[in-house]
């Protein structure tokens, strides 16, 4: 009896103790934002086309890449895969992952692809009359597809290559096909099954088997196998269940999607409208004139009435092959077209106890994330992937790790060097609200320490390639003069009046404070804390410290962050400079272009133009609530506009507030 009391009792204890834990979740302070491409997602180049992908740099995530079997394979089971890792190690070290296409048949091309071994068999006829035929007007190698030996040999290798790289995070994607460059089709080509394509029968059998065979690289077939001319999925509509995804080689042709009979647009239906849910989507700029790569950006009518970003919408695209569009675009362009596609993550709530951690997560994206990623605190993953978070879809996710003074992040091991999967967030906090600034926006001012009396003095040497900041001079000069900008949500940006270029927290060394940032960032934003008297604090937004002056440095004292309280050291004064000394740089400054926006009413997005990098775009519904913001994080140098996605809204009436301006009344239909 006595033992049973004593079990009960302490059974009460752990729930009592298990309800104050729940009791003690603290709401905390985070800011996050996306102004970079996202891993796996946006506009693909060719890995060949490196003065493009040197040009773009990570404005750049996914490179495209064709293979041929011959490379790889010509002695039965003897495999040399040196080929794939030299291109993979390539795309690598660029930072970027890599969508890959093995291929048999390419127009123009008459080298062997197939493997020695399977041309050598006795049931492969190998006549070079036989097998280079006229592919679109040019003569090209065709398979054998009689051949046994070649159907055992085209299954084996891709079991061979899911064995060594399915899990390999240097992949982000694989297309699959049969046809000219490996599509579904043998454009002005000689058709026959069995003979110059496969037939039925082995394709339904490839298909099963390589479903099999992929459990984590996400794998795609073209369009056109929807066609009952090549494929089996007419007669076996079974196979429509395996889990591919799909991808459209002439996207945003003259009549693409006109209405839902158009080719692409029923080849498209014909696998689901849903199936982006679950399944990789993406594509090809058409090719089908020169017209269509040359204005496929345009805005806000693409080439044929519809932007870029509509279709994008439409189809949820997670990528799609452009590698002609640079340098025919700007790289802003690219990477704002870019920046549509796929998914985008945004921390709407972040509570912590002692040990644990809830963090409430939202898809913002056109598309979900394809593979594992997990919220992380302290370094510590939730046990739940983010993987298939529908657009729209929002959830709350546990970890086992939290205190007064969290980090969050987004890990994922499908990542490589250098990647960052960034997430957007504004959340105050119960313990660390935004505080009010009295920051002189739009003056140029000097800063002066409060610990050593000396001015902010940037040093920039332009042989080293260094740019420091040091509180060091008593004078004043070019080199003290700073632009004081709204970075919105709270945030000021402060802009050397001499390089244009904003006080910077270093990626790489986050405690390091610089003048090199060309953008307003996570890096460039800073709380401005008045504390009276004429005096403030900057506390960094990226790491949530306070510059400080670092007096060990004497006269040179460089500019750190790695404080988390305030003391004389972190402290400033400030002074505006006479508008009589500001020299025609800093006048260029000035943005005096109008703001329009347009189409109203509006559908799927709004155009905001005439904004600058940095400005905070905000939509009201009538009751005055926020329904959508975002930061302007990149605008073109020949139509500076933002793109709002607007298709989630309701239709009615919105405002669209831009920082402070009066809001300007808009439907959406």
């Amino acid at each position: 009896m006595r033992k049973n009391r004593f079990f009960v009792l302490f059974l009460a204890w752990l729930a009592g103790t298990m309800a104050f834990g729940q009791s003690t979740m603290t709401d905390r302070p985070l800011y996050g934002e996306i102004n970079k491409v996202q891993p796996m997602t946006g506009i693909v180049f060719w890995s060949e086309n490196t003065s493009a992908l040197q040009s773009l740099r990570e404005d750049v995530q996914l490179e495209y890449s064709y293979l041929v079997y011959s490379d790889v394979i010509n002695e039965r089971g003897k495999y040399d895969w040196s080929s794939v890792d030299d291109r993979l190690e390539a795309v690598k070290r660029r930072g970027h992952q890599a969508i890959f296409r093995f291929r048999y048949t390419y127009p123009g091309q008459t080298r062997a692809s197939v493997p020695k071994y399977v041309r050598d068999s006795k049931d492969y006829n190998d006549s070079k009359d036989d097998r280079v035929l006229s592919v679109e007007g040019k003569s090209t190698y065709v398979p054998d597809w009689s051949s046994r030996e070649l159907e055992d040999f085209t299954i084996e290798f891709y079991r061979a290559f899911a064995e060594r790289y399915d899990n390999d995070a240097r992949i982000a994607f694989l297309q699959l096909g049969f046809g000219s460059y490996a599509e579904y089709h043998l454009y002005r080509g000689p058709v026959e099954l069995g003979k110059t394509f496969p037939s039925k029968r082995f394709q339904s059998k490839f298909l099963k088997e390589v479903d099999g065979f992929f459990q984590e690289t996400p794998w795609s077939l073209s369009i056109d196998a929807q066609s009952d001319n090549y494929s089996p999925f007419r007669r076996d509509s079974n196979l429509k269940n395996l889990g591919f995804g799909l991808f459209d080689d002439s996207f945003m042709h003259i009549n693409h999607s006109i209405d839902d009979e158009e080719y692409n647009r029923s080849s498209w239906l014909y696998y689901g409208r849903d199936r982006y849910q679950t399944q990789v989507c993406g594509g090809e700029f058409s090719y089908y004139n020169d017209y269509d790569q040359e204005h496929v950006l345009d805005l806000p009518n693409g080439p044929h009435g519809r932007s870029f970003e509509s279709f994008a919408i439409q189809y949820h695209l997670t990528y799609i092959i452009g590698n002609d569009q640079y340098p025919m675009r700007s790289r802003a362009r690219i990477k704002q077209a870019s920046m549509v596609t796929g998914y985008r993550f945004e921390v709407t709530a972040f509570r912590t106890s002692e040990n644990e951690a809830e963090v409430t997560i939202g898809n913002k994206g056109i598309a979900p994330l394809y593979h594992d990623a997990y919220p992380a605190v302290n370094g510590v993953r939730s046990k739940t992937s983010l993987k298939g978070l529908q657009p729209g879809e929002s959830k709350t996710f546990t970890v086992r790790a939290g205190g007064a003074s969290p980090s969050f992040s987004i890990e994922s091991d499908r990542l490589v060097p250098g990647q960052v999967i960034q997430f957007e967030a504004d959340l105050e906090g119960g313990t660390d609200p935004v505080p009010d600034t009295n920051a002189p926006i739009g003056t140029v001012i000097h800063l002066t320490s409060a610990g050593n009396g000396r001015n902010v003095w940037g040093s920039f040497n332009k042989t080293k390639g260094t740019e420091k900041l040091y509180a060091r001079t008593f004078r004043t000069g070019t080199w003290t003069r700073f632009l004081v900008e709204d970075a919105g949500q709270g945030h000021v940006a402060l802009k050397a009046v001499k390089n244009n270029r904003y006080i910077s927290i270093d990626e790489s060394d986050v405690t390091s404070v610089k003048a090199s940032g060309n953008d307003i960032g996570a890096e460039q934003r800073f709380f401005w804390e008045d504390l009276g008297e004429g005096k403030f604090a900057l506390r960094s937004a990226k790491n949530n410290r306070y510059i400080t002056v670092n007096r060990r440095k004497n006269k040179r004292a460089v500019l750190e962050t790695t404080r988390a309280d305030i003391g004389t050291w972190e402290t400033f004064t400030w002074s505006a400079v006479d508008a009589t000394v500001l020299t025609s740089r800093m006048n260029k400054l000035i943005d005096v272009s109008p703001l329009k926006m347009y189409p109203n009413p509006a559908q799927d997005f709004l155009h905001v133009a005439g904004v600058m990098v940095g400005d905070h775009l905000r939509i009201y519904d009538t009751n005055g609530t926020i329904v959508k913001e975002i930061i302007v994080n990149v605008v073109t140098e020949d139509n500076p506009e933002s793109i709002m996605i607007i298709s989630s809204l309701r239709a009615g009436s919105y405002f669209l507030k831009i920082n402070d301006a009066t809001p300007l009344r808009f439907v959406k239909k």
